[in-house]
């Protein structure tokens, strides 16, 4: 039977790539997202490199909606084993001293709680398959944390430390755990798109690289299969931001 991998939170520019790494190497791509239309585009784009991918609509802010969506793809494919976890988000570039406790409730409902949620919805599936993979993405202020950079940084920083700790438990039973740490513009995604158009939220004179999603993509694929490589950070394949 064909292997699945859930991409949660699918957009045009990581979560592209890494479902295009899969699916050439024959696993099916289950596209995951609040709006539909935009994952029908991302389906036209796989589908022409021979992937098999579907979409499929759910808020990863709600989890009724998350476990929903997970059994709608198990009973699609007949299983799951892998997920990918990296929803964008918006006021990246916020400061600390403007943050309020419901600003912050939101980022963790989506990036945070929406991937417990994912996981302990997709679990019992990587369970069944024998093993697998979770797999994520986050700001490089998840590691560190920068004046007026506060936005999502907290609520990806309990990401980071979740997934540290998923990774010890889960590896014995061959569930993989890895992150992308990323300090940059990721090519092609709607970020990058709204950069180049002139349209970002980023504080003047700040100066960002851009990374190539395809290279951070074989490196999650890598890890999916390994118990090394825990956390990559990026940039280190980066390229001066001037197109």
């Amino acid at each position: 039977m064909q292997k699945v991998i859930v991409i949660f939170g699918a957009g045009s520019g990581l979560g592209l790539a890494v479902g295009r790494r899969f699916g050439t190497q024959g696993y099916a791509v289950a596209l995951v997202a609040r709006r539909l239309q935009p994952l029908e585009g991302l389906v036209v784009q796989l589908s022409a490199d021979g992937v098999d991918a579907a979409a499929f609509q759910a808020d990863l802010a709600v989890e009724e909606q998350v476990q929903g969506v997970v059994s709608q793809i198990a009973e699609h494919y007949g299983r799951i084993d892998a997920i990918y976890y990296s929803p964008a988000t918006a006021d990246a570039f916020h400061p600390a001293f403007e943050m309020t406790p419901m600003m912050f409730d939101a980022q963790l409902r989506f990036l945070f709680l929406g991937l417990v949620a994912s996981v302990q919805a997709s679990l019992p599936h990587l369970r069944q398959s024998g093993g697998g993979a979770i797999l994520a993405a986050y700001g490089g202020t998840a590691v560190l944390g920068l004046p007026f950079m506060c936005g999502p940084a907290p609520a990806q920083a309990a990401v980071r430390n979740y997934l540290q700790s998923l990774h010890g438990e889960l590896q014995p039973e061959g569930i993989h755990v890895a992150m992308a740490s990323i300090s940059a513009v990721i090519r092609n995604s709607a970020y990058h798109q709204s950069v180049v158009a002139g349209e970002d939220d980023a504080p003047q004179g700040l100066e960002m690289d851009i990374v190539d999603p395809v290279e951070i993509a074989n490196d999650l694929w890598r890890a999916a299969f390994t118990a090394e490589g825990l956390e990559f950070s990026y940039p280190s394949c980066v390229e001066p931001f001037d197109d």
